[in-house]
């Protein structure tokens, strides 16, 4: 084979035969590769560039070597190490690795030989395979020139990267496929992937979420979430202390009771006095303790008298306290809060007297009469250790200040016509008024006692005045046309709402208003308007907003003791709450269908009142002669709650005005029949009083809304029970919850503004819950806004430790008056009988038939009887009384006469069992064997049963004082109701004393 023609190609002969010399040793077969070359060698070559062909199989030297030995030329091997030297001669003799397998040769082939052979290797591509650029992104061609060609190919490939997924190939490369994910799903770690293609995770810093809640600014450290301070629950309200339940972050809001949140509650400047109870009040001390409330967190309350003494009430949140000194007779004691340059103002007027006292104002009946002329009973107890110390009592009508006494009346305690029982220290007449006018009438009582040492002349002592309102002729067309007046408005302010808006609607309606002949002035009660007739009555056009408190719903009282369980309101299930109690306090009370008048007498004995339905406020901007009038304390715009009680024009009594005191008419359709509550038409005199008066308002035509006087008129004494007002802006500004607070409610609470019945019931149901299971009101009290109606949230104020339980028997010694009890008949509270006196304390109760010819004494036909409720303990107890009977009947002999007794019942159950006081067996003088049944000594009654000249005067027997045990081991554990009772035999004379019911 001739030699490749290159410039050195004598040295590279000359080396030839150098090498054929050589000793012998590793023989370099020259013959050529394997067949593998070809499919090898065109994808290596361009990745492997390092020199090794030494070391390397004979086959890819010539894949390897034209990489790098085309720069180097055979004349250059003499200047290198023998075994390079070897290694640059083999590549360039075997450049055709990737060629045809030429034909074979001898084995014993010199170097010579190989050399020629390499030099007769064809120029250019032979294949494809000997185009193959190691690229898996192109396609290899050899063209028919002979030279490679590289076109580019699409699909998977390869991009060297363990981070990176399959990679796709674009424009003859490798694009890297889609990044691994690295997460441990740890957000306070930076997630990587290695160079192996491992996920590797280092610490970071920076913001992290728990998982609770109830945290906030929760922050990484060292590769863990650590929590943050809590605080999703913060209102921005100081005046709450806000909760949070962790972890899904329920918050709560319990109200903060300090003086900066009294005044964030209750906005407006408002004084009203709480204890005693009353604009008149009376005083046997020379220093009387004055309680009240002051809303709006006043700078100072202070108080001032008529005589000219002053001083500072100690203040308490919302509460006063404050030491008032009296002089003899009336005291007129104003209260003021002042808070900056903005003032309020409260008067009370007291009426001490050292002896004797009067209990309170004169029972006046009726208390509503028509203008003309009217007669009137008058009855007021008279306090003494002795009777006939009193020279004379009188009544005489006076001022609404109590002054500028006129006509004059005397009283008796002599069993007379108007007199229900001689000596029984209730002084009474029968009272012929003429020339009355629209408006109220007040009288009061006046009693003359001896000289007394210090002053040498006849006591006199007053009581506090009673009111009676007058009212015109009814009008039933008047009535008529004021409830379509109203009714047309509603409607109409409805239709223009849904097409102009609230605003717009109120602004036309209230303009059409004020033009009408019938109203005397309008305003805007924010929504609808207010109106007030020309003949005095108040009206209201509200319509209800859908899915708030509304007029539909019934209201409730829960009280202590009624009648048994009966249905409550279903949104609040007060019922069956205190059912899930083990010794059940209180018995719920439906007095749906009840009276206005009839519904606030049975208020005064409740241990909770909840009034459920449609509320709001109204009358800002009546004026001010209207105000004064109506007796309003607070002359802004008034609370109301509307009731389900319709008013019927027809149904409205004609009173026609009497002048003699045998057609005297009595209060009877204001009392229940038969333990039953009355119904909406009985009272119907009352209403005409409290519409005149501004007590009760006509609502949209068909229906009465009561305002925060009707209270003052009718519960006086509330006996400090705890009050919910669950209607919309029941304690808007605190006009409504003076008036409770000011009756006697140890705690009232209620809403600030418009509520929805779902978020009230459910807001309020865990608090009254509490209630049921002897919480006190103010602990637990929700305290969040409404969602629809953001602001509107409870407010409360009072005693925060009252409570609605009764453990045992309340008041059993009468001592707190009539607190605790439904007296019905002539059953009342009494400081004596004659010269029969308490056998403890200071009170007992009285009860007496009262004769059947006494005028408007005793017109009722059920039992007269007194009614309360306590808990059993678990161990049982004994029910022990003491109790004195009197009777002129008795003292005849054996014949019939009436009974009195204990009756114990369960709720919602007859009588299981009574104490029955059997005076049919009670015999006297020396008839006592004739009849038996009674062992122990007899005597006289001291005091005349009956009128003084009747034909039983002084002759009543008496049993004495008597002590009676009774073993309620039968109801251990439970609630109970306990009923004084005396029955009503037709003519008979008979009087019951009790006194110290103690046991339980």
């Amino acid at each position: 084979m001739a030699a490749v023609a290159t410039t050195d190609g004598k040295h590279r002969r000359g080396e030839a035969m150098k090498r054929a010399h050589a000793p012998v040793g590793p023989r370099w077969v020259l013959s050529r590769p394997p067949r593998l070359c070809p499919c090898l060698c065109p994808r290596l070559c361009p990745c492997l560039c390092p020199c090794l062909c030494p070391c390397l199989c004979p086959c890819l030297c010539p894949c390897l070597c034209p990489c790098l030995c085309p720069c180097l030329s055979p004349g250059l091997s003499p200047g290198l190490s023998p075994g390079l030297s070897l290694c640059l001669s083999l590549c360039l003799s075997l450049v055709a690795c990737g060629s045809p397998t030429p034909p074979a040769r001898p084995a014993d082939a010199t170097i010579d030989s190989a050399a020629n052979e390499v030099d007769a290797a064809p120029k250019g591509c032979t294949s494809a395979a000997s185009c193959d650029d190691a690229n898996p992104c192109t396609d290899d061609v050899c063209a028919a020139d002979g030279q490679c060609q590289h076109p580019p190919e699409s699909g998977p490939c390869d991009d060297g990267n363990p981070c990176t997924g399959t990679g796709q190939c674009q424009a003859g490369a490798c694009a890297a496929g889609p990044a691994k994910v690295c997460d441990d799903g740890n957000p306070c770690t930076a997630d990587s992937c290695g160079v192996a293609g491992a996920c590797t995770a280092a610490a970071k810093d920076g913001p992290c979420d728990d998982g609770n809640a109830c945290t906030v600014g929760d922050a990484c450290a060292a590769g863990a979430c650590a929590a943050g301070p809590n605080g999703p629950c913060d209102d921005g309200d100081s005046c709450t202390s806000d909760a949070c339940a962790a972890p899904a972050g329920a918050c709560s809001h319990a109200a903060v009771d300090s003086p900066d949140c009294a005044a964030k509650a209750w906005p407006e400047l408002l004084v009203r006095t709480a204890a005693p109870a009353g604009d008149w009040v009376v005083s046997t001390t020379t220093t009387l303790t004055f309680a009240g409330v002051a809303f709006g967190l006043p700078d100072s309350v202070t108080w001032t008298t008529g005589a000219g003494k002053s001083g500072a009430a100690t203040v308490d949140l919302t509460r006063w306290t404050a030491e008032v000194p009296l002089a003899p007779g009336d005291n007129l004691v104003t209260f003021g809060a002042q808070r900056g340059a903005t003032h309020a103002a409260h008067a009370v007027r007291v009426v001490y007297a050292t002896w004797p006292a009067f209990a309170g104002p004169p029972d006046v009946s009726p208390k509503v009469v028509q203008t003309g002329a009217a007669t009137l009973r008058v009855a007021v107890p008279v306090a003494v250790d002795d009777p006939a110390l009193i020279k004379g009592v009188r009544a005489f009508v006076v001022d609404g200040a109590g002054a500028n006494p006129q006509d004059p009346v005397d009283l008796y305690d002599d069993g007379g016509p108007c007199d229900a029982q001689a000596q029984d220290g209730l002084w009474s007449a029968c009272i012929d008024v003429d020339n009355l006018a629209v408006g109220p009438l007040h009288l009061r009582v006046r009693a003359t006692l001896p000289p007394t040492l210090k002053e040498g002349e006849p006591t006199l002592t007053w009581s506090a005045p009673a009111r009676v309102d007058v009212v015109p002729a009814w009008n039933q067309g008047d009535c008529e046309a004021q409830q379509a007046l109203l009714s047309n408005a509603t409607a109409k302010l409805v239709l223009l709402t849904a097409q102009k808006g609230a605003a717009q609607a109120t602004a036309q309606v209230l303009a059409d208003l004020k033009v009408h002949p019938l109203v005397a002035e309008a305003g805007d009660a924010a929504p609808g308007a207010w109106v007030r007739f020309a003949n005095a009555m108040l009206g209201l056009v509200q319509p209800h907003v859908a899915g708030t408190r509304g007029a539909a719903s019934p209201y409730a009282a829960v009280a202590r003791p009624e009648q048994p369980d009966t249905v409550t309101d279903e949104a609040l299930g007060l019922d069956g709450w205190f059912g899930q109690t083990p010794c059940k306090p209180l018995t719920a009370l439906d007095l749906t269908a009840a009276a206005p008048a009839e519904m606030a007498r049975q208020v005064r004995h409740a241990g909770l009142y909840a009034a459920i339905g449609h509320g709001g406020r109204a009358f800002a901007g009546l004026g001010k002669a209207a105000v004064q009038g109506y007796g309003w304390h607070h002359p802004g715009a008034q609370e109301f709650w509307t009731i389900q009680a319709p008013i019927d024009c027809a149904a409205l009594p004609k009173l026609a005005a009497t002048g003699g005191a045998g057609t005297a008419q009595s209060d009877k359709s204001c009392k229940p029949k038969d333990g039953k509550v009355s119904d909406a038409l009985q009272c119907s005199r009352w209403l005409l009083g409290d519409l005149y008066a501004g007590r009760v308002a006509l609502h949209g035509g068909d229906r009465l809304a009561l305002l925060p006087s009707f209270f003052a008129r009718h519960a006086p004494h509330l006996g400090g029970s705890v009050v919910y007002l669950g209607l919309c802006h029941s304690a808007w500004n605190g006009s409504l919850a003076a008036e409770l607070v000011g009756a006697g409610a140890a705690a009232v609470v209620g809403w600030s503004g418009t509520v929805t019945d779902a978020f009230a019931s459910k807001t309020a149901a865990p608090w009254l819950l509490g209630l049921a299971n002897g919480a006190a009101a103010g602990l637990g009290l929700p305290f969040a806004d409404d969602p629809k109606y953001p602001g509107s949230r409870l407010r409360w104020v009072g005693d925060p430790k009252a409570t609605v339980g009764v453990v045992g028997l309340a008041n059993g010694g009468f001592e707190a008056e009539a607190a605790g009890w439904l007296l019905e008949g002539t059953a009342r509270p009494a400081r004596q009988l004659g010269p029969i006196l308490p056998e403890f304390g200071k009170i007992m109760a009285l009860f007496h038939t009262a004769g059947g010819d006494v005028q408007m004494q005793n017109p009722y036909s059920y039992p007269t009887r007194a009614r309360t409720a306590a808990c059993v303990p678990p161990a049982g107890a004994n029910l022990c009384l003491r109790w004195r009977y009197l009777s002129a009947e008795a003292a005849a002999g054996c014949d019939p006469v009436d009974a009195f007794s204990l009756a114990v019942l369960k709720p919602g159950a007859a009588p299981q069992s009574e104490l029955a006081i059997n005076a049919e067996g009670l015999c006297y003088a020396n008839t006592c064997t004739k009849c038996g049944g009674y062992a122990g000594p007899k005597q006289m009654s001291p005091v005349a049963i009956g009128p003084a000249d009747g034909p039983t005067a002084g002759q009543a027997g008496d049993s004495g004082w008597v002590k009676s045990c009774f073993d309620l081991g039968p109801w251990a554990g439970q609630r109970i109701e306990l009923t004084l009772q005396l029955t009503n035999k037709p003519n008979h004379e008979t009087a019951v004393l009790v006194d110290d019911l103690t046991g339980l």
